[in-house]
Protein backbone atom coordinates (compact mmCIF):
# COMPACT_ATOMS: atom_id res chain seq x y z
CA UNK A 1 0.00 0.00 0.00
CA UNK A 2 2.77 2.22 0.99
CA UNK A 3 4.87 1.57 -2.34
CA UNK A 4 1.55 2.53 -4.01
CA UNK A 5 1.39 5.42 -2.99
CA UNK A 6 4.88 6.63 -3.20
CA UNK A 7 4.36 5.72 -7.46
CA UNK A 8 0.96 7.74 -7.12
CA UNK A 9 3.21 11.27 -5.68
CA UNK A 10 5.88 10.32 -8.51
CA UNK A 11 3.29 10.37 -11.32
CA UNK A 12 1.70 13.62 -9.79
CA UNK A 13 5.04 15.31 -9.60
CA UNK A 14 6.00 14.36 -13.02
CA UNK A 15 2.33 15.63 -14.91
CA UNK A 16 3.14 18.85 -12.80
CA UNK A 17 6.29 19.58 -13.89
CA UNK A 18 4.59 18.74 -17.73
CA UNK A 19 2.16 21.61 -17.70
CA UNK A 20 4.51 24.29 -16.24
CA UNK A 21 4.65 26.97 -18.24
CA UNK A 22 7.89 27.93 -19.79
CA UNK A 23 9.20 30.31 -22.34
CA UNK A 24 10.41 28.61 -24.70
CA UNK A 25 7.35 26.39 -25.87
CA UNK A 26 5.56 29.24 -27.23
CA UNK A 27 1.74 31.29 -26.54
CA UNK A 28 -1.02 30.74 -29.18
CA UNK A 29 -1.75 34.16 -30.34
CA UNK A 30 -3.38 35.33 -33.74
CA UNK A 31 -1.80 38.39 -36.17
CA UNK A 32 -4.02 41.30 -36.11
CA UNK A 33 -3.76 44.36 -38.63
CA UNK A 34 -1.65 47.10 -36.63
CA UNK A 35 -4.47 49.68 -38.01
CA UNK A 36 -7.93 48.97 -38.66
CA UNK A 37 -10.55 51.30 -38.70
CA UNK A 38 -14.60 51.25 -39.72
CA UNK A 39 -15.54 54.71 -41.09
CA UNK A 40 -19.12 56.38 -40.83
CA UNK A 41 -21.28 59.15 -41.72
CA UNK A 42 -22.61 61.39 -39.08
CA UNK A 43 -25.39 62.29 -41.24
CA UNK A 44 -27.52 60.26 -43.39
CA UNK A 45 -27.92 60.25 -47.21
CA UNK A 46 -27.44 58.76 -50.22
CA UNK A 47 -23.86 57.34 -51.39
CA UNK A 48 -22.95 58.87 -54.67
CA UNK A 49 -19.58 57.36 -54.84
CA UNK A 50 -17.13 54.80 -53.99
CA UNK A 51 -13.76 56.37 -54.72
CA UNK A 52 -11.89 53.53 -53.98
CA UNK A 53 -12.56 50.18 -54.66
CA UNK A 54 -11.87 47.08 -52.38
CA UNK A 55 -7.88 46.00 -52.19
CA UNK A 56 -7.15 49.17 -53.79
CA UNK A 57 -4.67 51.37 -51.51
CA UNK A 58 -5.87 53.78 -49.73
CA UNK A 59 -4.29 56.93 -48.43
CA UNK A 60 -4.35 59.06 -45.94
CA UNK A 61 -6.41 62.36 -46.27
CA UNK A 62 -7.58 61.29 -49.62
CA UNK A 63 -11.38 60.92 -50.50
CA UNK A 64 -12.58 57.47 -49.78
CA UNK A 65 -16.49 57.76 -50.01
CA UNK A 66 -19.21 60.56 -51.13
CA UNK A 67 -22.44 61.31 -50.12
CA UNK A 68 -24.95 62.76 -52.55
CA UNK A 69 -24.51 66.61 -51.46
CA UNK A 70 -25.85 68.72 -54.50
CA UNK A 71 -28.12 70.62 -52.22
CA UNK A 72 -25.24 71.39 -49.75
CA UNK A 73 -22.83 72.06 -53.04
CA UNK A 74 -26.19 74.87 -54.09
CA UNK A 75 -26.42 76.42 -50.86
CA UNK A 76 -22.77 77.18 -50.35
CA UNK A 77 -22.96 78.55 -53.74
CA UNK A 78 -25.61 81.02 -52.97
CA UNK A 79 -23.83 82.09 -49.64
CA UNK A 80 -20.61 82.37 -51.38
CA UNK A 81 -22.33 84.81 -53.89
CA UNK A 82 -23.88 86.66 -51.33
CA UNK A 83 -20.53 87.58 -49.49
CA UNK A 84 -19.19 88.91 -52.79
CA UNK A 85 -22.70 90.71 -52.87
CA UNK A 86 -22.26 91.80 -49.31
CA UNK A 87 -18.27 92.76 -50.04
CA UNK A 88 -19.75 95.40 -53.07
CA UNK A 89 -22.87 97.13 -49.92
CA UNK A 90 -19.59 97.63 -47.92
CA UNK A 91 -17.54 99.42 -50.64
CA UNK A 92 -20.18 101.80 -51.04
CA UNK A 93 -21.21 102.17 -47.66
CA UNK A 94 -17.76 103.13 -47.16
CA UNK A 95 -17.77 105.81 -50.38
CA UNK A 96 -21.46 107.31 -49.05
CA UNK A 97 -19.80 107.99 -45.25
CA UNK A 98 -16.65 109.38 -46.81
CA UNK A 99 -18.71 111.65 -49.12
CA UNK A 100 -20.85 112.77 -46.08
CA UNK A 101 -17.66 113.64 -43.99
CA UNK A 102 -16.30 115.39 -46.69
CA UNK A 103 -20.10 117.57 -46.97
CA UNK A 104 -19.47 118.22 -43.35
CA UNK A 105 -16.36 119.46 -43.57
CA UNK A 106 -17.69 122.06 -46.38
CA UNK A 107 -20.65 122.54 -44.09
CA UNK A 108 -18.49 123.70 -41.35
CA UNK A 109 -16.46 126.23 -43.09
CA UNK A 110 -19.50 127.58 -44.62
CA UNK A 111 -20.50 128.17 -41.06
CA UNK A 112 -17.85 129.79 -40.08
CA UNK A 113 -18.12 131.85 -43.28
CA UNK A 114 -21.30 132.82 -42.67
CA UNK A 115 -22.33 130.79 -45.66
CA UNK A 116 -24.35 127.77 -43.73
CA UNK A 117 -26.45 128.00 -40.80
CA UNK A 118 -26.34 125.57 -37.54
CA UNK A 119 -28.93 123.77 -38.76
CA UNK A 120 -27.21 122.36 -41.76
CA UNK A 121 -24.56 121.72 -39.78
CA UNK A 122 -26.56 118.99 -37.50
CA UNK A 123 -27.81 117.99 -40.57
CA UNK A 124 -24.54 116.98 -42.43
CA UNK A 125 -23.51 115.55 -39.16
CA UNK A 126 -26.01 113.06 -38.60
CA UNK A 127 -25.70 112.33 -42.48
CA UNK A 128 -22.39 111.22 -41.28
CA UNK A 129 -23.72 109.25 -38.25
CA UNK A 130 -26.21 107.64 -40.47
CA UNK A 131 -23.68 106.43 -42.69
CA UNK A 132 -21.86 105.02 -39.93
CA UNK A 133 -24.76 102.85 -38.80
CA UNK A 134 -25.29 101.60 -41.99
CA UNK A 135 -21.38 100.95 -42.89
CA UNK A 136 -21.82 98.81 -39.66
CA UNK A 137 -24.76 96.80 -40.53
CA UNK A 138 -23.61 96.01 -43.55
CA UNK A 139 -20.23 94.60 -41.84
CA UNK A 140 -22.86 92.95 -39.47
CA UNK A 141 -24.20 90.97 -42.82
CA UNK A 142 -21.07 90.05 -43.87
CA UNK A 143 -19.73 88.48 -40.64
CA UNK A 144 -23.29 86.64 -40.46
CA UNK A 145 -22.58 85.34 -44.30
CA UNK A 146 -19.29 84.53 -43.28
CA UNK A 147 -20.36 81.92 -40.24
CA UNK A 148 -23.38 80.77 -42.22
CA UNK A 149 -20.58 80.26 -44.79
CA UNK A 150 -17.93 77.88 -42.75
CA UNK A 151 -21.11 76.07 -41.30
CA UNK A 152 -21.91 75.22 -45.26
CA UNK A 153 -18.69 74.23 -45.21
CA UNK A 154 -18.58 72.30 -42.58
CA UNK A 155 -21.30 70.36 -43.69
CA UNK A 156 -20.08 69.86 -47.17
CA UNK A 157 -17.17 68.12 -45.58
CA UNK A 158 -19.04 66.10 -43.51
CA UNK A 159 -20.50 64.10 -46.39
CA UNK A 160 -17.25 62.80 -47.53
CA UNK A 161 -15.13 60.03 -46.28
CA UNK A 162 -11.54 60.43 -45.79
CA UNK A 163 -9.15 58.00 -45.01
CA UNK A 164 -7.46 58.14 -41.54
CA UNK A 165 -4.37 56.29 -42.23
CA UNK A 166 -2.21 54.92 -45.03
CA UNK A 167 -3.60 51.12 -46.08
CA UNK A 168 -5.78 49.08 -48.09
CA UNK A 169 -9.88 48.99 -48.67
CA UNK A 170 -10.61 45.59 -46.79
CA UNK A 171 -14.10 46.01 -47.30
CA UNK A 172 -17.26 48.72 -48.33
CA UNK A 173 -20.16 47.82 -46.74
CA UNK A 174 -22.43 49.87 -48.99
CA UNK A 175 -22.84 51.17 -52.99
CA UNK A 176 -23.72 53.76 -54.94
CA UNK A 177 -26.91 54.80 -54.65
CA UNK A 178 -27.94 53.21 -51.49
CA UNK A 179 -29.20 55.40 -48.74
CA UNK A 180 -27.49 55.39 -45.11
CA UNK A 181 -27.90 56.72 -41.93
CA UNK A 182 -25.70 58.23 -39.41
CA UNK A 183 -23.38 56.19 -37.86
CA UNK A 184 -23.92 53.14 -40.48
CA UNK A 185 -20.81 51.19 -41.38
CA UNK A 186 -19.58 52.30 -44.95
CA UNK A 187 -15.91 50.93 -45.78
CA UNK A 188 -13.34 49.71 -43.43
CA UNK A 189 -9.47 49.99 -44.29
CA UNK A 190 -6.52 48.57 -42.81
CA UNK A 191 -2.44 48.55 -42.91
CA UNK A 192 -0.63 45.45 -42.35
CA UNK A 193 2.82 46.56 -42.66
CA UNK A 194 2.88 46.19 -39.35
CA UNK A 195 0.94 43.20 -36.92
CA UNK A 196 -0.37 43.54 -33.52
CA UNK A 197 -0.36 40.46 -31.50
CA UNK A 198 -2.40 40.32 -28.10
CA UNK A 199 -0.88 37.42 -26.09
CA UNK A 200 -2.29 36.12 -22.27
CA UNK A 201 1.06 35.80 -20.75
CA UNK A 202 1.18 34.11 -16.89
CA UNK A 203 2.32 37.03 -14.51
CA UNK A 204 5.03 34.88 -13.80
CA UNK A 205 6.05 34.99 -16.95
CA UNK A 206 5.03 38.89 -17.52
CA UNK A 207 7.50 40.17 -14.62
CA UNK A 208 10.22 42.12 -16.33
CA UNK A 209 8.69 42.69 -19.54
CA UNK A 210 8.19 46.00 -19.53
CA UNK A 211 11.03 48.49 -19.80
CA UNK A 212 11.39 52.35 -19.75
CA UNK A 213 11.20 53.95 -23.33
CA UNK A 214 13.76 52.83 -25.34
CA UNK A 215 14.27 49.84 -23.88
CA UNK A 216 11.92 47.74 -24.49
CA UNK A 217 12.48 43.96 -24.89
CA UNK A 218 11.32 41.58 -27.71
CA UNK A 219 10.12 38.39 -27.83
CA UNK A 220 10.11 36.16 -30.86
CA UNK A 221 7.21 35.32 -32.83
CA UNK A 222 6.66 32.03 -35.04
CA UNK A 223 4.71 31.79 -38.06
CA UNK A 224 3.41 28.49 -39.42
CA UNK A 225 5.71 27.76 -41.69
CA UNK A 226 8.48 28.11 -38.95
CA UNK A 227 9.65 31.96 -40.44
CA UNK A 228 10.63 33.72 -36.62
CA UNK A 229 9.50 37.38 -36.72
CA UNK A 230 11.64 39.25 -33.77
CA UNK A 231 8.27 41.63 -32.15
CA UNK A 232 8.84 44.29 -29.76
CA UNK A 233 6.67 44.58 -27.04
CA UNK A 234 4.44 47.45 -27.25
CA UNK A 235 2.12 47.27 -24.14
CA UNK A 236 2.05 45.34 -21.11
CA UNK A 237 -0.74 45.81 -19.48
CA UNK A 238 -1.93 46.98 -15.91
CA UNK A 239 -4.15 44.67 -14.60
CA UNK A 240 -4.50 40.72 -14.92
CA UNK A 241 -6.90 38.63 -16.46
CA UNK A 242 -9.63 38.00 -14.14
CA UNK A 243 -9.32 34.25 -12.71
CA UNK A 244 -6.33 33.46 -14.80
CA UNK A 245 -3.35 34.95 -13.36
CA UNK A 246 -2.35 36.26 -16.80
CA UNK A 247 -1.48 39.81 -18.33
CA UNK A 248 -2.18 41.10 -21.29
CA UNK A 249 0.91 41.29 -23.83
CA UNK A 250 0.52 43.58 -27.21
CA UNK A 251 3.65 42.91 -29.54
CA UNK A 252 4.29 44.93 -32.88
CA UNK A 253 5.36 42.63 -35.50
CA UNK A 254 7.48 43.71 -39.04
CA UNK A 255 5.41 42.32 -41.62
CA UNK A 256 8.18 42.90 -44.77
CA UNK A 257 6.74 39.38 -46.16
CA UNK A 258 3.31 40.82 -46.96
CA UNK A 259 1.77 37.83 -45.46
CA UNK A 260 -2.08 38.19 -44.60
CA UNK A 261 -3.52 38.65 -40.95
CA UNK A 262 -5.34 36.45 -39.23
CA UNK A 263 -2.57 34.00 -38.68
CA UNK A 264 -2.08 31.68 -35.62
CA UNK A 265 1.12 32.32 -34.75
CA UNK A 266 3.47 31.37 -31.34
CA UNK A 267 5.06 34.04 -29.10
CA UNK A 268 8.29 32.93 -27.54
CA UNK A 269 9.59 35.46 -24.26
CA UNK A 270 13.08 35.35 -24.10
CA UNK A 271 14.08 33.92 -19.78
CA UNK A 272 15.91 36.89 -17.90
CA UNK A 273 19.39 36.57 -18.69
CA UNK A 274 21.11 34.10 -16.67
CA UNK A 275 17.96 32.32 -15.64
CA UNK A 276 16.80 29.17 -16.45
CA UNK A 277 13.77 27.45 -16.75
CA UNK A 278 12.65 26.36 -13.52
CA UNK A 279 13.12 23.00 -12.78
CA UNK A 280 11.04 20.22 -12.58
CA UNK A 281 9.46 19.85 -8.78
CA UNK A 282 11.44 16.98 -7.28
CA UNK A 283 9.16 13.90 -6.14
CA UNK A 284 9.12 13.02 -2.09
CA UNK A 285 11.50 10.72 -2.05
CA UNK A 286 9.46 6.69 -1.45
CA UNK A 287 8.27 5.75 1.79
CA UNK A 288 9.87 2.85 4.00
CA UNK A 289 8.19 0.51 5.73
CA UNK A 290 9.36 -2.12 7.71
CA UNK A 291 11.25 -2.66 11.11
CA UNK A 292 13.97 0.17 9.99
CA UNK A 293 11.27 2.66 9.86
CA UNK A 294 11.82 5.28 12.61
CA UNK A 295 8.81 7.35 14.56
CA UNK A 296 6.78 9.04 11.80
CA UNK A 297 7.87 7.33 8.79
CA UNK A 298 5.81 5.56 6.62
CA UNK A 299 1.93 5.94 6.50
CA UNK A 300 -0.45 5.43 9.61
Amino acid sequence: MMKRTSNVCTVLAALAWATTPVAAEGLDAVTRPSQDVTLSFTVPGTIAENCVPDGKPAVKGKELVKLDCSVEKATLDVLLATRESNKARIEARVAQRDEAVVKLDRTKVAFKGGGATELQVKEAELEVKIADIQLKLENLDQVKNDKELAKAEQELKRMILLSPIDGRVEESFVKAGESVDRLTKVIRVVNTEKFHVEVLVPLTMARGLAADEGQRKSAAVVFPDGQRVEAAIEHVRLETNAGTDKIGVRLVVPNPAGRKAGEHVKVEFPTSEGQAPAPAPAAPPEKTTGPDAGPGKGEH
